[in-house]
């Protein structure tokens, strides 16, 4: 019995120290992944900003291009019928915010249904100027029509859109 009370005294102190080793290491790991997590995870925000920031670019530039002036301005040619200005400047708009359609994963909801809402009232606005021409109409006549409706409109989606554009980016800094 003595020989045995020898041998735990001696492996006893031998078995804490070893536990007590056990957990400093996997303190000291443990501590370590966090660190080189939150690394990561700083490293990712700062790219993952970068590219929130060139989207909010990208939406910026598409509400500009498909402003009715702006539209008019580069799609409307001496000579051109009023409803191929019309399918031209609607051909435009779509492929642009095709173009642009990706960039929704980095807006939050409300900004991209605002950007949808002001694409749908460009495109309203730009078929309710063509619904009031007749088939010979030319392409000025169009363009008046449609820099008119801009003077006259009362909601400006775009705007709407692009101030809310600016709030959210406001917010990331």
């Amino acid at each position: 019995m003595e020989n045995f009370l020898e041998i735990v005294k001696n492996i006893l102190p031998a078995l804490i120290v070893g536990v007590v080793v056990v957990f400093v290491i996997y303190a000291f790991f443990k501590d370590a992944r966090n660190r080189r997590n939150e690394v990561l995870k700083a490293e990712n925000n700062k790219l993952t900003l970068n590219l929130r920031l060139q989207a909010y670019e990208r939406i910026a530039l598409f509400m500009e291009r498909i402003t009715i002036k702006q539209l008019v301005m580069r799609l409307s040619m001496p000579g051109m019928a009023g409803l191929q200005l019309q399918w031209e400047i609607l051909k435009t708009i779509n492929e642009e915010f095709e173009h642009n359609f990706s960039q929704q994963i980095y807006l939050s909801t409300e900004l991209w249904d605002l950007v949808k809402i002001a694409r749908e009232s460009v495109i309203r606005q730009i078929n309710s100027a063509a619904a009031g021409l007749h088939e010979e109409s030319t392409g000025e006549n169009l363009a008046r029509l449609l820099l008119e409706s801009e003077l006259d409109k009362n909601a400006d989606h775009l705007n709407d859109a692009l101030n809310f554009l600016k709030k959210e980016v406001r917010q990331l800094f």
